[in-house]
């Protein structure tokens, strides 16, 4: 027998001998000569491990779903599926528990030896590689950009079947939403074996580099646009795509990479100067070479960082082989790092940083930014109206010349992760440093942390979770999600256990499994992904 809550074994004389509960766990029962019940056996299931989080983006996840990858090589989702991005076989405004990824029952599904090899994630839109070059999407499909030649919105995985046509076996997906476009739809980009960039989805402003700007519902080949083709060797291809969202509008950057240095190809939205190209007007013919301040072509780039926010804004930071950093785009709050308030309109090194390894511009419409150097030492600037980049500040004067840190906690900084978002002005504006030993810190806003802060006064430090305590595991990756208003973090750590804290709308940070959801998690709340 059996109700709602659990299932019921007896033995021949009808003794209860074990009752298994839902989520797997089970308690085994024997007898004495008395016929007295004794339990012998309580077993709780080991929670489902997670092998990685969604790749990092300026996307705003206004509706709160969060999918991640498990051990086992599939997808698991949860949280509120207004989109159908959960890829759950329905589209509903709850919270929806954790559950893996389904197929269209009408579509060709992955061979049985197929392994994700790569996946994006945005508010509305789920993209899945395979490793035989098969790419599938779900969710929201306002502006087409599910790829399959319709606006038909679909709560499961479909395979893109114009790539299949084309004889195109796809390798890497990147995908961008917004916070004001519908339902938080937006663009994406595959790369092909050939090294061939396709994209598809919303295109007002010419982000996809088609050469025009309507919207795109079946993916289009944009390497080879008249006038604007794009290298695709095994010596120079893309390798990296990053898009920032600026109201509807999208400004797109391509990394080249291979043996040959790096090239910067933009395309899209440009009023504040964005691509560095030297002009405040859209690019919609095609991808053009970003700039440097002398007007050459940038060739050194190895990475790029873009943001935007929700009214005129945006601005993109580019650090090359040589460790100089380089910034474009809209300044009102120093974000550029130009000792200056002004726009820029071509990427201009950054005087004051050298020896760089890595940076990042954040925050919106309310921009900041970070370098951190080779030797550990963290250097910001841009916005302090948050206290958020390490300097005891609240002004709203803008800190425009970047300056080490003056107030970071002791030790080594592992790695460095913001918040992201481009809604409002950005209220949620956070650095968070992972230091070597463990400890999670940040500076700027309270977004649900229970947190200590630093008697400095220029950061906050978070409890450490039982098992960083004693040395049992140890944090690997962080993921900042929500909008700009409302945040909330997920941790990934060695053994494959996901905690999360902060803004807890739809139960987001228990796994969606919660009858009643409290506003804020303060605490950090382990993730039981036992499917």
């Amino acid at each position: 027998m059996s109700n709602n809550n659990a299932a019921f074994r007896y033995d021949a004389l009808g003794r209860l001998i074990q009752v298994i509960f839902p989520n797997g766990s089970h308690a085994n029962y024997q007898y004495d000569d008395m016929g007295n019940r004794q339990l012998v056996e309580n077993v709780v299931p080991t929670p489902v491990q997670v092998a990685a989080l969604p790749k990092r983006s300026q996307s705003d996840f206004k509706n709160d779903p969060m999918i991640v990858q498990l051990v086992n090589g599939a997808l698991a989702g949860w949280g509120d599926n207004a989109t159908g991005v959960l890829s759950n076989g329905v589209i509903a405004a709850t919270n929806s528990l954790a559950q893996q990824v389904v197929f269209d029952p009408t579509t060709t599904t992955p061979p049985s030896n197929a392994t994700i090899v790569d996946w994006a994630f945005t508010n509305a839109n789920l993209y899945v590689v395979y490793s035989n070059g098969w790419v599938y999407s779900a969710g929201d499909n306002a502006y087409g950009a599910l790829g399959h030649g319709d606006l038909v919105s679909r709560p499961y995985l479909k395979r893109i079947e114009s790539f299949i046509t084309a004889g195109a076996s796809v390798t890497k997906v990147w995908a961008q939403g917004g916070y004001t476009t519908t339902n938080g739809g937006g663009s994406a980009f595959f790369l092909t074996s050939d090294f061939r960039l396709w994209g598809v989805g919303l295109n007002t402003a010419g982000q996809l580099g088609t050469g025009a700007v309507t919207n795109v519902s079946t993916p289009t080949d944009v390497s080879n646009v008249t006038g604007h083709v794009l290298d695709q060797s095994a010596a120079s291809h893309v390798i990296d795509v990053k898009m920032a969202t600026v109201s509807t509008f999208i400004s797109t950057y391509l990394l080249f990479g291979g043996t040959s240095p790096g090239k910067v190809m933009v395309a899209g939205y440009n009023v504040q100067g964005q691509l560095g190209i030297n002009t405040v007007t859209n690019q919609t013919a095609g991808f053009v070479p970003a700039q440097d301040s002398t007007g050459a072509a940038f060739t050194t780039a190895v990475a790029i960082s873009a943001n935007g926010g929700s009214t005129a804004s945006g601005n993109a930071l580019i650090v090359d082989a040589s460790g100089y950093v380089w910034t474009t785009g809209y300044n009102l709050h120093g974000e550029l790092g130009q000792g200056v308030t002004a726009n820029f309109k071509q990427f201009t090194k950054v005087t004051a940083l050298s020896g760089i390894a890595s940076a990042e511009i954040f925050g919106g419409l309310t921009g900041s930014a970070y370098a951190l150097t080779t030797a550990g030492t963290l250097w910001t600037w841009g916005s302090t109206n948050l206290n958020q980049i390490f300097k005891n500040i609240t002004s709203t004067v803008a800190q425009s010349t970047p300056v080490a840190a003056g107030f970071v906690p002791s030790g080594l900084i592992s790695q460095v992760f913001h918040a992201r978002g481009q809604q409002g002005l950005a209220t949620c504006s956070q650095l968070i440093l992972l230091m070597s030993d463990g400890r999670l810190v940040y500076a700027g806003a309270d977004d649900g942390q229970l947190s200590v802060a630093d008697p400095s006064g220029a950061f906050n430090i978070l409890p450490e979770p039982k098992f960083i305590r004693d040395g049992s595991d140890t944090i690997i990756d962080v993921f900042v999600h929500g909008t700009g208003l409302l945040q909330r973090w997920f941790i990934l750590t060695a053994s494959g256990y996901l905690y999360a804290c902060g803004n807890n709308a739809d139960a987001i940070c228990t796994g969606a499994a919660a009858t009643t959801v409290a506003v804020v998690n303060s605490v950090w709340s382990k993730i039981d992904l036992s499917l």
